[in-house]
């Protein structure tokens, strides 16, 4: 084998491992199709195309490096948070605290593995986004034209090109129709290269010359080609034709086009259509899927707005970008557009603060795809040029996809805060319940915890882990599409998220400290003891017991608060607002996302042997058993509870009136969705206003 691979290396074709006779440009049509053995029209057979993969390779330069499991490994050590911990561990066993060294290996061994596997399956993922994204190739095999991979293109493969697609693997041109290629990554040449498919040239001639040949990764500008194929004459198919008369053909919208710029208005998302039809043509269609309003409500809306709801490129293009800003709304409608038209639109609406996202699939978008927040290509119907220039891929050329995507965007987003919110909430209480704890004094003046070291560990990484995991898998809340888009400037960290972490963090703190001070001086003697803080003692009875009780309910708060976190304004009794079931909604709420909620059942069950465990309790974790002191948890559970429904209830009346305040309450489900798009256009003389430049647009 190696001997074989050092007599082809240097061959004339270039091709050290699909030798031909001479370079392709060298050789006619008919020797090009004999030396690969192919079919001018039918291409290979399937069977033949895999069998040449095997022989010669993928068409690409090298495999893609794939996931390394060290490098996540590495990462999962490497992380802010594991190196706190194995600094922690290392001063515990320094100090010679073997128990809380112990107990943080064991968490930094977990939080490995966990973060491990969740990475590999993470990365596992956008590999297959990436092979879905890769570019692609239209072949002729066994007579059907066929899409694949690039990567699967052989030697011999019928290749069809058109503009805006980027070429898959060098190929002799053999049809062209006015064909074009941009090779300025290759030779050079800043002007497109017209390639002659009746030509042939001599072996020596260099890649800047070979007109009749297609490099790999130069893209189309212009016609279409055929790898293999017979020449065309223009004239042959278009002479001696006679007119007979007009067809006019109509593309009418999908059907589900509608229904996604409806459901686009409720989420409070404004959709505007550029495009390159007659403007008559696309205000029709704009009518029709429901960017415009229907005639007779656009006739209420005053005269210098309706005027600009509709423009030409030109009429667009001719205004200074301060009298763009200064128009009351931006045109919903452009027609004729031009590349440079999409592009002025993208920084007219980044001028006003919108977040914009814009979708295209020819080369033309290309432009404007790379310019808006969220570039969108058709996966189908659109050129490599638009897909390389997009951050996203609709793989259906679907829009109402689009609208798929963003609820599960605002999904994630609701899920993160939930998680976030969570965590924080949890961290407050520990530090509140620890700080305010230093004010318990021992016999020799030296503080006394409410929580030991580990049982805070413990409650982070372990109680609390699992159900912040679960509440990433929680489905979109019912009215995640009617309410408008999150502010980019504040993310998740709003004044409501913020609020709430104070308000349940020290709702928790104050429920611990009262069980903590329950136990000890309401049903205790208030005896502390001494150093209760390092071993157990007969004086310390009373404080583990107490750090037991305080540990306990601490951990059924941070499980309960899993379960509030579902809905951050709804009552966790009533999540579901058009259910019937007042009394049992919760139970199928809650069992609904079960990875939650065998979380919370694991954070249940492991209290009890934490607990009662000989030598798990008094030594490791620094408390006692407890029996009457359960009284205390489960009042103080269902106080919590009240606490937390009460605050949500509070929220719910404070965003009615805010809303009722700013008009933007509760919208009326009978009004008509065009209504309350539009209405804010309303004319007070609405009867006429809008008329006059409904007649002009209709004249012209």
């Amino acid at each position: 084998m190696a001997k074989k691979a050092n007599a082809l290396e240097g061959h004339v074709s270039g091709q050290a491992n699909k030798p031909m006779s001479k370079p392709a440009h060298s050789l006619t049509l008919q020797q090009v199709v004999d030396e690969l053995k192919t079919e001018e029209w039918s291409g290979l057979s399937d069977a033949e195309a895999k069998r040449r993969v095997e022989e010669y390779g993928s068409n690409e330069l090298g495999e893609a490096e794939s996931v390394s499991p060290i490098k996540i490994l590495i990462a999962q050590v490497a992380n802010a948070m594991t190196l706190v911990l194995i600094l922690a561990m290392a001063v515990s066993f320094g100090i010679k605290s073997w128990i809380e060294g112990g107990v943080v290996a064991f968490v930094i061994g977990l939080n490995i593995v966990v973060g491990f596997f969740q990475e590999w399956s993470a990365e596992k993922t956008m590999d297959s986004l990436r092979n879905l994204s890769s570019p692609t190739a239209r072949l002729i095999r066994s007579g059907q034209q066929v899409t694949v991979p690039s990567a699967e293109v052989v030697p011999g493969d019928v290749i069809e090109v058109k503009v805006g697609d980027t070429i898959p693997a060098d190929m002799r041109v053999f049809e062209a129709v006015n064909f074009e290629t941009d090779e300025a990554l290759l030779t050079g040449e800043s002007l497109p290269v017209r390639k002659q498919e009746d030509a042939t040239f001599d072996e020596k001639t260099g890649p800047g010359d070979r007109l009749n040949v297609a490099y790999s990764s130069s893209s189309v500008t212009k016609g279409r080609a055929k790898g293999i194929g017979a020449e065309v004459q223009r004239t042959s198919v278009e002479s001696e034709l006679v007119f007979r008369g007009l067809i006019g053909l109509y593309d009418p919208p999908r059907p589900e086009s509608a229904v996604a710029v409806r459901q686009c208005h409720e989420a409070g998302i404004e959709v505007h259509m550029l495009t390159g039809d007659h403007p008559e043509t696309a205000k029709a269609i704009a009518i029709e899927v429901g960017i415009l309003p229907s005639p007779d409500r656009y006739r209420k809306i005053s005269g210098d707005i309706a005027r600009s709801l509709v423009m030409t490129a030109s009429e667009f293009d001719e205004l200074t970008d301060d009298q763009v800003d200064e128009l009351a709304v931006l045109p919903l409608v452009v027609a004729r557009c031009a590349p440079s038209t999409k592009v002025r639109m993208i920084e007219a609406l980044h001028r006003r603060g919108r977040f914009c996202a814009m979708t295209g699939d020819g080369v033309n978008d290309s432009p404007s795809l790379k310019r808006a927040d969220v570039g969108i290509a058709m996966g189908q119907a659109g050129s490599d040029v638009a897909k390389e220039a997009s951050d996203i891929v609709l793989t259906d050329d679907n829009f109402a996809s689009i609208l798929a995507a963003i609820e599960e965007g605002r999904r994630i987003f609701d899920n993160i805060q939930k998680f976030v919110l969570h965590v924080l909430a949890e961290n407050v209480a520990q530090a509140g319940t620890l700080l305010v704890g230093l004010a318990f004094k021992d016999r020799t003046g030296l503080s006394v915890f409410p929580l030991a070291p580990v049982q805070v560990v413990w409650i982070i990484m372990a109680t609390s882990g699992l159900p912040d995991m679960g509440l990433g898998f929680e489905r979109a809340v019912p009215d995640i599409l009617n309410r408008p888009p999150q502010s980019l400037k504040t993310g998740i960290f709003t004044l409501e998220f913020l609020v709430d972490m104070i308000v349940y963090g020290l709702w928790i703190t104050l429920l611990c400290l009262a069980s903590f001070v329950l136990v000890v001086f309401g049903f205790g003697d208030g005896e502390l003891g001494q150093g209760c803080n390092e071993t157990y003692s007969e004086s310390c009875e009373l404080v583990f017991r107490a750090r037991a009780c305080t540990f306990a309910c601490l951990t059924w708060f941070a499980l309960f608060l899993a379960w509030e976190m579902i809905d951050m304004r709804r009552s966790f009794f009533r999540m579901q607002p058009g259910s019937k079931r007042y009394f049992t909604q919760w139970m199928i709420d809650v069992w609904r996302n079960q990875f939650l909620f065998w979380a919370v059942m694991i954070g249940f069950v492991t209290l009890f042997p934490l607990i009662y465990i000989p030598v798990l309790n008094t030594v490791v974790f620094k408390h006692a058993p407890i029996d009457w002191e359960w009284g205390i948890v489960f009042i103080e559970s269902g106080i919590f509870f009240a606490g937390i429904e009460s605050w949500k209830w509070c929220k719910r009346v404070y965003f009615r009136r805010k809303a009722a305040k700013n008009g933007t309450g509760k919208v009326d489900k009978n009004m008509e969705i065009e209504d309350r798009v539009f209405g804010r256009y309303y004319s007070s003389n609405s009867s006429t206003a809008g008329t006059e430049d409904m007649q002009e647009k209709d004249k012209a």
